[in-house]
C-alpha cells in the first residue's frame, strides 16, 4: 500500500522527469535559433535600432511639416505616420475609458444595499475620471441609480452596447442623444448586479483628435461602423451626426465623399482620394482596434502639398543612414558587452540544474548587476556545494550505526529544514538505540512509521545490535514490499491493524517461550510497559457498556474531527487514529452520529465557516481555504447546499440583523 507521502513523491519524480526530458529536447540549439528574437543580444539590437529608426522617421516627419508641404508621396507618408499615431491615441484612450469604468464596477460601495451610499460613491466616481454621468443598469436594462439623480426608470434595454455588457464585455457605444437631446458616448461594463454605464459628453473623441493639423487644413476625423461621424474638427457635422454615405444616396454632390466613407467603413487600411466641397483631398484610413467597427480617416487638401522639399528629403535621408549605420556600430558593441557574461553565466546555471557543483563559476569583473550576479552565483554553488557533502556526510554516519548528532552542519535559510530534519532523525534513532541497549530489551513492537524514525531502519539497527530480540510487526501498512524487508530482517511476526488481542498475545507468548526464562522473569515489567500505548486508544474508548461506551467513542470522534476539519480527512485515516478496522469505524461512526462521515465532515466546515463569515474584513476565498476547500466556487456551493443559501447572502444576512 502506498501512503500518501509515497504519492507525492512519485508525482514529483515523474513532473522532474518530464521537465528533464523537455530540456533534453530544447538542448540542440542551432546557430538559427540563437540569432532568433529570442536571443537577449538580438533583442537589444533591435531595440536600440527600433529606437534610432524611430527618432529618425520622427525628425524627418517634423521637418517636412515645417517646410508646409512636399510632393504627394512624401504627403502620404506624412499621413501615414500621422494616421497611426492618431490611432494609438484613440486606442489608448478607449482602453482608458474601458479600464475607469470597470475600476468604477469593483467599488465596494456600489454594493451597498444603502441608495445614499451608492449615490454618493457614484458622484465621486464622475468627479475622479470626468462622466458626465455615472449610472447603474439592472440586468433588464433598467437605469435603478445615478449620479445625478436623474435618468432613473429610463430604460436601455436592446441598445447593443447594454447587451455586449450583459454578456460579460465591456463596450463603448457611438454617439448618441440622451432624453435631453444632448450628444453622448456611453460606455458600460457588467458588475454583480447589473451593468455600470459611464456617459461621457459627446465632444469626448473630438477632443482628443481636433488639434492634429496636416498643412493648414488637413485633419483627422472618426466614423462609427454605419459611416456616422463621431469626431472630428467639425462640430456641428458631429453634433448632428453627419452620414456622408447616406447623403450620397440622395444627393450626387456626396458621390465622392461617400464612396470614400464607405471604403472606409470597410475594416481595411490604406490611403485613397476623393472631393468635398470642390477640393480634392488625400485620405489615409485604418480601422481602431477595440472598437465596435470604428475607423479613423486622417485627411490633407492636395494643392497644399505640392511644393517641393527634395532637398530636405535628400538631406535628411543622409542623416538617417548616417544614424542607422552608427547606431547599428554602437548597438552591437553595447549588446555584446551585456549579453555575453549573461549567456556565460546561464550555461553555469544548466550545469548546476543538472547537479554540476564541481564546474567552476566564471569570473567576471565588473561592478554593475551583471558581476553582482556571477558572484552571488558563485556563493550560491559553494553553498550548495558544502551542503551536499555535509548532508552525504551525515547519512554515511548514520548508515554506519553512529547516530550522535552531527557537529559540524551551519545550515542557512531554508535548508535550515534539512538540517533540522537531519538532527531529529538522529536524535530519535540515538534514543531509541540508547533505551534498546540500556534495558536489554528482549521483545519489541513496532510500526512501519513511528514518529521521526522509520520502523525498518530500527529493526535493521536491533537486529544488529542484539540478534536474539524478538520484533514484532504491527502495522496498518499491508504493502507487500514492507513484509519482505522484515522477513528480510528476521522479524517474528508481521500483524497488520486492526488485529485481535488474542492473535497479539498468541505472538507474544511464542516470543516469550523464545526468550531466556530468567531474562523474561527479570524483564517481564518491561515488555508489559512497552505494549501498553499499543492497546491504550481503544482500550479506553472500550471502557463502559453500551450507550456509555457509544458517547465515549462519539465524543473522542468529533474531538478530533473538530481539530483537524481543515486537513484532507478521510474516513480510512480517522480510523487508523482511533485503532478501528475501515468497515467496522464506517459502522460505528452510523451509530454515533446517525449520517455518514463526509456529511458530518461537511457540517463541520460548514458551521466553522459561519463563524469565520462574522468576520467582516475576511473574503469568502480565504474563508474557504481555512474550514478546508481551495476552490472557492466549490466552497460556495457546498456552503448553499447545506443551508439553503452563498456565504455573501449568509454575511449579508447577519450584518443585516446587526
Amino acid at each position: 500500500m502506498k501512503t500518501p507521502g509515497d504519492k507525492k513523491w512519485n508525482r514529483k519524480t515523474q513532473k522532474a522527469k518530464g521537465m528533464g526530458l523537455g530540456k533534453k529536447k530544447n538542448g540542440g540549439a542551432s546557430i538559427k535559433a540563437k540569432l532568433s528574437v529570442k536571443s537577449l543580444k538580438m533583442k537589444m539590437l533591435m531595440f536600440i535600432i527600433a529606437i534610432i529608426l524611430g527618432l529618425s522617421v520622427t525628425n524627418m516627419i517634423v521637418s517636412i511639416s515645417v517646410s508646409f508641404g512636399g510632393i504627394t508621396d512624401v504627403v502620404k507618408s506624412d499621413l501615414e505616420a500621422t494616421g497611426k499615431l492618431v490611432n494609438n491615441l484613440i486606442v489608448q484612450n478607449l482602453d482608458q475609458m474601458k479600464v475607469s469604468i470597470e475600476a468604477s464596477a469593483q467599488g465596494g460601495s456600489l454594493k451597498s444595499i444603502n441608495s445614499r451610499v451608492v449615490t454618493e460613491y457614484l458622484s465621486n466616481q464622475c468627479t475622479l475620471y470626468g462622466y458626465k454621468d455615472l449610472e447603474v443598469i439592472s440586468k433588464e436594462g433598467v437605469v435603478t441609480r445615478s449620479a445625478s439623480g436623474e435618468h432613473i426608470g429610463d430604460s436601455f434595454a436592446g441598445m447593443d452596447y447594454i447587451t455586449k455588457a450583459l454578456n460579460g464585455q465591456t463596450t463603448i457605444s457611438t454617439t448618441e442623444y440622451d432624453s435631453n437631446n444632448a450628444l453622448v458616448i456611453r460606455v458600460a461594463t457588467p458588475y454583480d448586479f447589473g451593468i455600470l454605464v459611464g456617459t461621457y459628453d459627446g465632444s469626448v473623441l473630438s477632443n482628443l483628435i481636433k488639434d492634429f493639423k496636416i498643412g493648414k487644413t488637413g485633419n483627422a476625423f472618426l466614423l462609427d461602423s454605419t459611416g456616422t461621424l463621431i469626431g472630428g474638427n467639425n462640430a456641428d457635422l458631429v453634433q448632428e451626426r453627419s452620414n456622408m454615405i447616406e447623403k450620397a444616396k440622395s444627393d450626387s454632390s456626396y458621390a465622392s465623399i461617400g464612396k470614400m466613407f464607405q471604403k472606409i467603413t470597410s475594416g481595411g487600411t490604406g490611403i485613397g482620394k476623393y472631393e468635398y466641397m470642390g477640393v480634392s483631398r488625400f485620405c489615409y484610413y485604418s480601422p481602431i482596434s477595440g472598437s465596435d467597427g470604428w475607423s479613423l480617416g486622417v485627411v490633407a487638401p492636395i494643392h497644399e502639398t505640392t511644393t517641393s522639399i527634395y532637398a530636405v528629403v535628400a538631406g535628411m535621408s543622409i542623416l538617417l543612414l548616417v544614424s542607422i549605420i552608427a547606431g547599428c556600430f554602437m548597438a552591437f558593441w553595447f549588446a555584446g558587452s551585456i549579453a555575453s557574461p549573461i549567456s556565460a553565466i546561464a550555461d553555469r546555471m544548466k550545469l548546476l540544474s543538472n547537479g554540476d557543483l564541481t564546474s567552476e563559476v566564471p569570473v567576471i569583473k565588473r561592478k554593475d548587476e551583471i558581476g553582482q550576479l556571477a558572484e552571488e552565483i558563485g556563493n550560491y554553488v559553494t553553498s550548495v556545494r558544502v551542503y551536499n557533502n555535509t548532508i552525504a556526510a551525515s547519512m554515511d554516519k548514520i548508515a554506519s550505526g553512529d547516530f550522535r548528532r552531527s557537529q559540524d552542519m551551519n545550515f542557512n535559510g531554508d535548508y535550515v529544514v534539512i538540517q533540522d530534519a537531519i538532527m531529529k532523525a538522529e536524535d530519535m534513532l540515538s534514543k531509541t538505540m540508547e533505551t534498546f541497549d540500556e534495558h536489554d530489551i528482549q521483545i519489541a513492537v513496532l510500526d512501519i512509521e513511528m514518529p521521526g524514525i522509520n520502523g525498518i531502519e530500527a529493526a535493521q539497527e536491533m537486529r544488529r545490535r542484539k540478534s536474539q530480540c524478538s520484533i514484532i510487526f504491527l502495522t496498518a501498512f499491508d504493502d507487500f514490499s514492507y513484509a519482505k524487508k522484515a522477513i528480510g530482517i528476521r522479524v517474528l511476526d508481521y500483524l497488520l491493524k486492526p488485529c485481535k488481542g488474542e492473535e497479539l498475545i498468541g505472538v507474544l507468548d511464542e516470543a516469550m517461550r523464545l526468550a531466556d526464562k530468567a531474562l523474561l522473569e527479570e524483564k517481564g515489567a518491561e515488555v508489559q510497559t512497552i505494549m501498553e500505548p499499543v492497546f491504550r486508544p481503544s482500550a479506553e474508548l472500550s471502557a463502559g457498556d453500551g450507550q456509555i461506551r457509544l458517547h465515549k467513542v462519539a465524543e473522542a470522534i468529533r474531538q478530533y474531527m473538530e481539530e483537524n476539519y481543515v486537513r484532507d480527512l478521510s474516513m480510512q485515516d480517522v480510523a487508523r487514529v482511533m485503532n478501528y478496522s475501515e468497515a467496522y469505524f464506517c459502522k460505528l461512526f452510523k451509530q454515533c452520529f446517525d449520517k455518514n462521515f463526509t456529511t458530518y465532515l461537511t457540517e463541520c466546515r460548514v458551521e466553522a465557516a459561519k463563524k469565520l463569515l462574522t468576520e467582516p474584513m475576511v473574503n469568502v476565498k480565504e474563508i474557504g481555504e481555512a474550514v478546508g476547500y481551495n476552490d472557492s466556487n466549490y466552497f460556495a456551493k457546498v456552503f448553499k447546499r447545506v443551508t439553503g443559501i452563498s456565504p455573501t447572502e449568509y454575511r449579508i444576512s447577519i450584518f443585516n440583523r446587526k
